[in-house]
């Protein structure tokens, strides 16, 4: 059985994680929409 504080770590480390991949798909985001405008804006 785990102790609190192997609990404890492996949740801050999901926290972490999950911390990490909304800042990376997040400006994964901001890539693909900017690249959606210069698309929209060189279509015209």
């Amino acid at each position: 059985m785990l102790g609190l504080s192997e609990m404890f770590r492996t949740q801050e480390v999901r926290r972490r994680r999950d911390v990490l991949e909304a800042k990376c798909s997040r400006s994964i985001g901001v890539v693909r929409s900017g690249r959606n405008w210069s698309n929209k804006l060189g279509n015209r």
